[in-house]
């Protein structure tokens, strides 16, 4: 199959955001997507995030691909605005049966690949999601 890859930079803190890739894109939210949302989603407050995965679930087709990393509260004093307990069931509790996969923590997935471990990573993690 081709694979269709642009790299799109839209204005996220603008409500319009999604009619901008839309209008100056040749985005087409009828073919599956991979929304990759890697060190974003702390930065955002709990509002703009759920916000954020709302319009992305109502612009996506059964079998896109939704790949984020959350940051957990265990992380301490940071910079980060928005870090839930559990970020898939924060996703389920926003969006339920939209979006089916799993949450890995970070120090797993490094113990898993025979990577370095970084003990702060138990604070990180990241979710792969399926649209249903």
């Amino acid at each position: 199959s081709l694979i269709n890859y642009h790299n799109i930079s839209v204005d996220l803190s603008l409500d319009n955001w999604i009619d901008q890739l839309i209008n100056h894109s040749d985005f087409n939210k009828e073919i599956p997507t991979l929304w990759l949302l890697e060190g974003l989603t702390g930065y955002l407050e709990e509002h703009e995030c759920t916000n954020l995965l709302t319009k992305i679930t109502n612009n996506s087709t059964t079998n896109s691909i939704l790949i984020a990393t959350f940051v957990g509260k265990n992380q301490g004093l940071t910079l980060h605005r928005f870090r839930p307990d559990n970020p898939i069931e924060y996703i389920h509790s926003i969006l339920p049966n939209k979006w089916i996969g799993k949450q890995d923590d970070f120090y797993d997935l490094s113990i898993k690949f025979n990577r370095h471990v970084n003990h702060s990573w138990k604070n990180y993690t990241i979710v792969n999601l399926k649209k249903s």
